[in-house]
């Protein structure tokens, strides 16, 4: 069985590397300066994906590469059998945060489940509850399928901010929940991505919270990493005035280049 293996895995790496001598990414050079030294990207150019040259290259990959898996016999069998066992599984925790006062909060799927909700426990051996199902955000709107990719808890648990993010899409809309109560603010956040950049920092006294705001919010856009803002949103306040505390715009003095993103690390 291991020699099976063994031979599987190295059919496919060399059909792999068949597959990137024939077919190269296409690479057009670009270089940035940090701190005096250059740094050289060879295939910046792949992330423009509405490029016809990218888009040429990703249909044939995406050929080649299906064309290697229809080959594989029994193929459904094995995709059946893969789901099988996915149902079989009991289920799966995820970013698991506690505050300082012994409160957890934490994402759990169930192996049947597509997405996973949010549970919350007052210390580890208390009684799990359930704080907040994704499939209820927006669900007055067709064709809409959200996920909890972030979750940050107030400092002693009141409250928590949790970033809905929409399959497909990069940006996240961000809810506040208050935790005893399970009410869901009103307000909802846009033009965010806690989950890969800033973060979300609250307030010592729970009354907001610092995030990461991108202007502009299509990601095809070449500006669309620029000029991002760290802003102050206190909970209750209209999300759309915006009260920018760090950027280029709001701190000129400190000539920060756009397309570095300032985050404050922590509040003070």
């Amino acid at each position: 069985m291991k020699r099976l293996i063994l031979i599987i895995i190295s059919t496919f790496y060399v059909l792999s590397l068949k597959a990137q001598k024939s077919n190269p990414a296409p690479s057009i050079p670009t270089t940035d300066e940090y701190f005096g030294i250059k740094i050289v990207d060879k295939y910046r150019n792949l992330e423009d994906l509405e490029n016809s040259s990218t888009k040429s290259w990703m249909k044939v990959q995406t050929d080649y590469t299906n064309s290697i898996f229809n080959q594989i016999s029994k193929r459904k069998f094995y995709l059946e059998k893969r789901l099988e066992f996915d149902t079989r599984q009991g289920y799966s925790v995820s970013n698991l945060k506690i505050t300082d006062n012994d409160k957890y909060f934490y994402l759990k799927k169930n192996g049947n489940e597509k997405a996973a909700k949010l549970y919350y426990r007052e210390g580890f051996s208390g009684k799990e509850e359930l704080l907040y199902d994704p499939a209820n955000f927006k669900n007055n709107e067709p064709n809409h399928e959200f996920i909890i990719n972030y979750i940050s808890p107030d400092l002693i648990g009141n409250k928590i901010a949790i970033a809905m993010a929409e399959k497909g899409k990069e940006l996240a809309d961000v809810i506040i929940i208050d935790v005893k109560s399970k009410h869901t603010y009103p307000e909802v956040i846009t033009n965010t991505m806690p989950a890969n950049i800033g973060g979300i920092k609250w307030l010592e006294d729970n009354s907001g919270f610092f995030y990461t705001y991108f202007p502009i919010n299509d990601p095809k856009s070449q500006d669309f990493y620029k000029n991002t803002q760290t802003i102050l949103y206190k909970i209750g306040t209209n999300p759309q005035k915006l009260i920018d505390v760090f950027s280029a715009k709001n701190n000129p003095e400190l000539k920060i280049d756009e397309k570095k993103s300032p985050i404050i690390l922590e509040p003070v």
